[in-house]
């Protein structure tokens, strides 16, 4: 489902409210791991409704949404959208936004907008800048999804074996792996080499519609760095803070993307290699996807990089995206997580989505193993390192959009999200 729909927005606003949370929040992160382009910003959000202004350049809507009375046809007329919606249904609540531009750059790739796992003809998407089309909208555009992690597994995985995690999604018309000549995808989180090459190929890295960047307003605020859903919008809940996070703030540039960018680097070509060559330098944010990325010294851990960024002078900041909810992502296969409400009984460790009750014991989990681990490293490193946290992607909105999946639909789910 869509949360671009008033009653979709209308019933998470709702959420929002109910769960007494705003006053914790700075605002929303949008399009996460998604593929929604920036677009042009309206005057007001609905300006486009029902072919209202028919050949203004904001209105342009390659997925045909404003005819079907969805009004969030861009991710910056969504933005707006989701301002005016939660400002007017929470007294005192003025959300800011940042939204993923990690795979955005190209608007009319996709023949179903509703598909989402590893989009073929996709473009890396602009920068990570706080220089925004509406800086009191709009903290930053950053890559929250790191480009080149796939989204989820082919049927058959690169090693010619069956993917237990496979996802009828990731087989769609528009998805990598599902022609002859293209290698099958592996699983979601893992490298995915033709996938990069194609996001390099197609890069936007500093021009979209209203926005028009040069690669020093954007490398400037990371490259010191370096030398020293499924929802077709997806979003989640971000930290809060009474100003943005973001501004001012040199990036921290996680080197194990360097070297799995090194990896297809080594055997790209002319344009794309360069692309590559410049996306080394470029910060993202790092996903706590399980327990185990959060204690140790590498900097594939939480704890490893808040040290090495602590090192940096002055300390740079680090974007987690916290993301490991019990019966993770309900309405995908491909990302689901490590804690469940209930197992299945095969053995396999995967959750059973259909099982009811009030997930007691998946939530003591989740906040003993994980929750309170990132808490404990968080303690350790404030005031010392700038830090955001971007919450559960793929978890309250499913609530609002995909309850008539009974996995998202049933008890437990219900009282884990």
């Amino acid at each position: 489902g869509w949360l671009g729909w008033k009653d979709s927005m209308k019933d998470y606003v709702a959420t929002i409210r109910d769960l007494s949370v705003s006053s914790h929040l700075r605002g929303f992160a949008t399009n996460v791991a998604g593929y929604q382009a920036l677009g042009q910003m309206c005057p007001t959000y609905d300006f486009c409704l029902n072919n209202a202004n028919p050949g203004h350049p904001c209105c342009a809507d390659p997925c045909g949404l404003t005819s079907q009375w969805n009004p969030s046809h861009n991710e910056h007329n969504y933005a707006l959208h989701l301002r005016k919606a939660m400002s007017e249904g929470i007294s005192g609540f003025v959300p800011h936004i940042i939204i993923d531009t990690g795979r955005n750059g190209i608007a009319d790739e996709r023949s179903q907008c509703k598909n989402w796992c590893n989009i073929r003809g996709a473009g890396v998407g602009l920068l990570p800048t706080t220089k925004t089309v509406d800086k009191d909208l709009i903290d930053a555009y950053f890559w929250l999804k790191t480009p080149g992690e796939s989204d989820g597994c082919s049927q058959t995985l690169p090693d010619g074996k069956r993917c237990p995690r496979y996802d009828t999604d990731c087989g769609s018309e528009d998805s990598m792996g599902t022609h002859a000549d293209e290698p099958p995808a592996p699983e979601a989180g893992q490298w995915f080499d033709y996938q990069i090459k194609q996001l390099a190929a197609n890069a936007k890295l500093t021009k979209a519609q209203n926005v028009l960047l040069t690669l020093s307003e954007t490398i400037s605020l990371h490259s010191a760095s370096h030398s020293n859903k499924t929802t077709a919008v997806q979003m989640s809940l971000v930290r809060a803070t009474s100003s943005n996070p973001f501004e001012g703030r040199a990036f921290y540039v996680n080197p194990s993307y360097a070297e799995e960018l090194s990896v297809s680097i080594a055997s790209a070509e002319g344009q794309v290699k360069t692309t590559l060559e410049l996306m080394v330098d470029v910060a993202s944010a790092y996903w706590l996807d399980t327990k185990a990325k959060i204690r140790g010294t590498s900097s594939k851990t939480m704890e490893g990089i808040l040290k090495d960024a602590a090192a940096k002078s002055p300390p740079q900041l680090v974007t987690f995206i916290v993301y490991d909810l019990p019966n993770r992502d309900c309405h995908a296969k491909a990302s689901n997580g490590e804690i469940c409400c209930a197992y299945l009984t095969d053995g396999s460790g995967r959750c059973d989505y259909n099982a009811p009750g009030d997930c007691a014991a998946g939530v003591e989990e989740y906040k003993s193993q994980y929750i309170d681990e990132i808490v404990s490293v968080l303690q350790e490193y404030h005031g010392k390192v700038p830090i955001v946290l971007v919450i559960e992607p793929d978890s309250l909105p499913n609530l609002s959009t995909n309850r008539a999946d009974a996995r998202c639909g049933n008890s437990a789910t219900v009282a884990a999200y």
